[in-house]
């Protein structure tokens, strides 16, 4: 009777071992030592999940957040650019190419991210240059599908926030819309401040 549960707590044990964070172990034997060594190992077991589940998390995100800029830079170093553009695409291959950089530096602060710690570097910013800069890295997409491009901003919205995290954000979005909207269709976006703050949304 006391040897059982303790044999059913080696056998969890071995399945954690091998990559099986689902197991867990009755809390109810009778016995106050052995459910205080069951509680401790569900306790263990659940913590060691979180953590594979935030370390699968992850990569994910970083695999999707490197992909975006890859795929941007990419696409214009592939496409055919008239001479009298290059400089407006060198332009946005140069912020991509930083954005790449900056990314990688802040892999370094892997596990405060892991822990549920967002980083974030506020710092004032034209909302209205990054989003027309959004835009414009989708126009080889935009011209394919054939959308009609709509944007009502200020010619200079200035903001105080993460530039990457919001360039991020809105990129998404605008990534969304582009893929979802029907060929022929309309993309358009409006920013505007109000209150303190400022508002953007699809027209």
């Amino acid at each position: 009777h006391m040897t059982r549960p303790l044999k059913v707590i080696a056998a969890a044990a071995k399945e954690f071992a091998a990559g099986n964070f689902d197991v867990r172990v009755p809390e109810d034997n009778h016995c106050y030592e052995i459910d205080e060594l069951a509680v401790s190992f569900n306790n263990m077991a659940r913590d060691l999940d979180q953590l594979e589940e935030l370390t699968r998390g992850f990569i994910s995100n970083v695999s999707h957040e490197f992909k975006t800029p890859m795929t941007t830079i990419g696409g214009f170093v592939d496409g055919t650019i008239l001479p009298d553009q290059h400089d407006k695409y060198l332009r946005i291959i140069a912020e991509e190419t930083r954005r790449l950089s900056r990314m990688v530096n802040r892999m370094l602060d892997a596990a405060k991210i892991q822990s549920g710690e967002l980083i974030l570097n506020p710092a004032p910013f034209d909302f209205s240059e990054m989003t027309s800069q959004i835009i414009l890295s989708f126009e080889q997409k935009i011209e394919k599908k054939h959308l009609e491009v709509e944007c009502d901003l200020d010619d200079r919205l200035m903001v105080m926030g993460d530039r990457d995290h919001l360039y991020r954000a809105v990129y998404n979005l605008v990534d969304n819309a582009v893929k979802f909207i029907n060929e022929g269709g309309r993309l358009g976006l409006r920013a505007h401040p109000g209150n303190g703050f400022f508002w953007l949304d699809g027209l």
